[in-house]
């Protein structure tokens, strides 16, 4: 049984947040208990300055018979108070983080000093009126403009509560009365109490639920950032092996599949535009033989050296190089008529001789030459692709009868 009563109490004076946000959480309570003392002791400094005004211009020369003398001595007193605080706060509010424990010092004594002086000012009414409205209204004011723990709170009520208590038979002399106030500010402190606790248990999940959303934020964007490139890194991966898969290995240029795909495509271009198409081979002579004597590593650089003046020679961005198999490679040429086609075809003939690759089994040269044979027309309903195809091939037979060749069919 007690130790259920010093849990409940436990829970009642006890509110924290996880100790990540400790010294987050007192410098947000900082910021808030700092700008609200200055806002206040401006508001008492205004208002004491009034009051003192006023009291020298209506009361004159009872102004200092007693107890008027004792209120303008307790006017003047909160007036420099605030002052006080308020030029301490100034300087302190200007870093919360290496001020923190002053600026929670300092935030108490505020309290304190509010709470005693309106005690006093509800012992001097006692003289008068026997009301302790302005007491009542501290304990309220300090209960809920700043925030303070409920402990640190209970203290600073039991302080204040005892200096009234014990100095209210000295002012006040019904019993009945004294009796009705004592009952009256107990029980304004139990409600402010209350509240407070309320509202700095409000703060404190507020805070902890903030951060923890901010921390849950971040970690949703890292992440999203990290899915982001990895989602980046799959595109260019998948690009890549797109890539791969329609390249040669050895060579470079496109391969056999490509080559397939791109002719229809271009087909279908060149015939909706009535545009002229060449399809052109490039075989290399006596390749077989080349391999044989210089061996099939020699053979690899030797077609790669003939897949290289193949792209520097067909370099316009509708040009299409592949490797159709073995030695032998296929050009798809958009745009290109016969005269433009033997034209690139004496060029990649000459510029394959002037590698100057030694072929000593070659029957028409001493290096290594290539054959070429094309088939340029206009796609349209009455040809075909098996034909554009059918004639390069034939042209390319042609020259390969003699090599070292070139053979353009129309």
């Amino acid at each position: 049984m007690l130790s259920r009563i010093g849990k409940q109490l436990k829970n009642f004076f006890v509110i924290s947040v996880e100790e990540k946000y400790q010294n987050d959480f007192i410098n947000e309570i900082n910021s808030i208990n700092s700008s609200r003392v200055k806002v206040c002791s401006v508001t008492f400094i205004v208002c004491e300055v009034v009051v003192i005004i006023l009291s020298f211009l209506i009361k004159q020369e009872n102004l200092l018979s007693r107890p008027d003398l004792y209120y303008l001595l307790m006017y003047i007193i909160l007036t420099m108070g605030m002052v006080g605080f308020l030029l301490s706060f100034i300087k302190l509010g200007k870093n919360i983080q290496q001020n923190k424990k002053k600026i929670q010092v300092g935030a108490v004594l505020f309290a304190c000093f509010i709470l005693f002086w309106c005690a006093g000012i509800s012992l001097l009414d006692q003289l008068s009126y026997g009301q302790i409205v302005v007491y009542l209204s501290a304990i309220i004011c300090i209960g809920v403009i700043p925030f303070f723990r409920t402990i640190v709170l209970l203290l600073i009520y039991v302080g204040a509560e005892a200096f009234f208590l014990i100095l209210q038979p000295y002012f006040q002399e019904s019993a009945e009365i004294i009796f009705g106030n004592g009952i009256n500010s107990f029980t304004f402190i139990v409600f402010a109490l209350v509240i407070s606790r309320m509202r700095y248990k409000s703060i404190a999940e507020d805070f902890q639920n903030k951060r923890i959303i901010q921390e849950k934020n971040a970690l949703l964007e890292e992440k999203s950032i990290r899915m982001n490139d990895i989602n980046k890194l799959l595109i260019e991966t998948n690009q890549r092996l797109k890539d791969l898969s329609q390249r040669d290995y050895l060579t470079g240029v496109y391969n056999r599949s490509m080559f397939d795909q791109t002719l229809r495509v271009e087909w279908d271009r060149c015939k909706r535009h009535h545009i002229p198409l060449t399809l052109m081979m490039v075989d290399i002579d006596f390749f077989k033989q080349f391999n044989d004597t210089y061996g099939h590593q020699a053979g690899d650089e030797c077609i790669k050296r003939v897949a290289e003046v193949l792209s520097l020679c067909a370099r316009r961005s509708s040009d299409v190089i592949t490797r159709y198999g073995g030695d032998e490679f296929v050009l798809i040429l958009p745009h290109m008529n016969r005269e433009s086609a033997l034209s690139l075809a004496e060029e990649l003939s000459r510029r394959v001789r002037e590698l100057f690759i030694p072929h000593a089994n070659s029957t028409v040269s001493d290096c290594l030459t290539v054959s070429v044979g094309a088939n340029t027309l206009i796609p349209s309903e009455k040809s075909t692709i098996q034909e554009l195809f059918r004639n390069a091939d034939k042209a390319l037979y042609e020259a390969k009868l003699t090599r070292d060749k070139i053979v353009i069919n129309q």
